[in-house]
């Protein structure tokens, strides 16, 4: 099963703690994990792949969270970019 992850954004709502450049999705609010590696943590019971789409700015900043827990599978991973629809 292939676990998507849907994690572009600003996530303005939690000023000042949030800035454009760290989104509250990989601010890391929760025993020292981001709301996105909870996510992708969590999923991984269930799922052998992940599938990330997000914006260009912010491709690094999951790439790193994902590369922090060595547990992910990031060779499973496939990140895609989101393109402003609005």
């Amino acid at each position: 099963m292939t676990n998507i992850v849907l994690c572009g954004g600003g996530g303005t709502r939690l000023w000042p703690i949030i800035r454009t450049f760290m989104p509250k999705q990989f601010v890391k609010l929760f025993n020292s994990k981001s709301l996105f590696q909870l996510t992708v943590e969590g999923n991984s019971k269930v799922c052998d792949k992940n599938f990330i789409v997000s914006n260009a700015e912010q491709y690094f900043l999951a790439l790193n969270q994902l590369e922090e827990n060595s547990t992910f599978n990031i060779k499973n991973s496939t990140f895609q970019y989101g393109s402003n629809s609005i």
